[in-house]
C-alpha cells in the first residue's frame, strides 16, 4: 500500500513539473517577441525604416493618444519616415513588463523610455516616456510580427 502511495506522489509531483516547465517551443518564441522589442529601439536609433518596417505585420495598426490611428503598413510607413526625418533618438529602453503567448498571438506590456533631439537645430533632447501594449502575431516561418501597436506617454 505504502508503496503505491509513493508511485501516485511521484507521479503528481512529476506531473506538476512537466506542467510548471515551459516548451522549448515557448522559450523559443518569448526570445524571438523580446528580440523583436530589441530590434524595434534599435532601428529607430539607426534611422533604418526598412528594417523597422520589417517589424510590422501588412495590415499592423498604430494608435497613440491624440493622434489618429494608422491601419496598414503604408500609413505606419509614412508616418515614420516623417517622425524619423525630424527627430533622432538618442538613446531608448524598452522594458516588458509582461508577455504571454496564446498559441499564434502574443500580448506584451510594458515601459519605454526616449531621449529624443529635434534634426533641424541644436535643441536641446528630451525625454519621452509611458506604457505600450503590444499584439504581436507568430509568421509561418516563426517569426512575429506586431499586429497592433500601443503607446501611452506618461503625464508629464
Amino acid at each position: 500500500m505504502m508503496s503505491n502511495v509513493k508511485g501516485l506522489w511521484f507521479a503528481i509531483c512529476l506531473v506538476g513539473v512537466f506542467a510548471w516547465a515551459q516548451s522549448p517551443s515557448v522559450q523559443d518564441d518569448e526570445a524571438r517577441i523580446r528580440a523583436v522589442n530589441k530590434a524595434f529601439l534599435a532601428t529607430l536609433k539607426a534611422g533604418d525604416l526598412d528594417a523597422h518596417m520589417a517589424l510590422y505585420a501588412r495590415d499592423a495598426e498604430v494608435y497613440f493618444p491624440g493622434q489618429k490611428p494608422l491601419f496598414g503598413i503604408d500609413a505606419i510607413r509614412h508616418t515614420r519616415a516623417q517622425n524619423l526625418s525630424q527627430v533622432d533618438l538618442v538613446r531608448g529602453a524598452i522594458f516588458t513588463d509582461r508577455l504571454d503567448i496564446d498559441g499564434g498571438t502574443a500580448y506584451a506590456r510594458g515601459r519605454f523610455s526616449y531621449t529624443l533631439r529635434r534634426k533641424e537645430d541644436d535643441a536641446k533632447p528630451w525625454s519621452y516616456s509611458g506604457l505600450f501594449l503590444l499584439i504581436l502575431k507568430k509568421q509561418p516561418d516563426g517569426s512575429w510580427k506586431i499586429k497592433v501597436d500601443g503607446g501611452f506617454p506618461s503625464p508629464e
